[in-house]
């Protein structure tokens, strides 16, 4: 195909992509940021309509007790904001 074209879709410059990967940094949860991931979980289960009916005072305890057991909880920021967060839990297996 011609002109950096495959199935009818653009190609994008990929050091466009590098460059915004620049700014995205990974920081760790502390104690202080509870709160807010129990915020961020429940947007995220209204945005995706899920039937999950917990409070946030519901998910605040449970993320709590992730964290105290097996899992790490981290923030993706860009330009000090929070653009969004895992829950890795870090007793899992892996496989290769």
């Amino acid at each position: 195909m011609d002109g950096g074209q495959r199935s009818g879709r653009r190609c994008h410059d990929p050091t466009e992509k590098i460059k915004r990967l620049k700014k995205l940094f990974v920081q760790a949860y502390s104690k202080v940021d509870l709160e807010l991931l129990a915020i961020l979980n429940k947007q995220l289960i209204e945005d995706e309509r899920h039937d999950n009916p917990m409070t946030a005072d519901q998910l605040r305890a449970r993320i709590s007790e992730f964290i105290r057991t097996e899992y790490k909880a981290y923030f993706f920021m860009e330009e000090g904001e929070v653009r969004g967060y895992p829950l890795v839990n870090i007793a899992g297996s892996f496989f290769i």
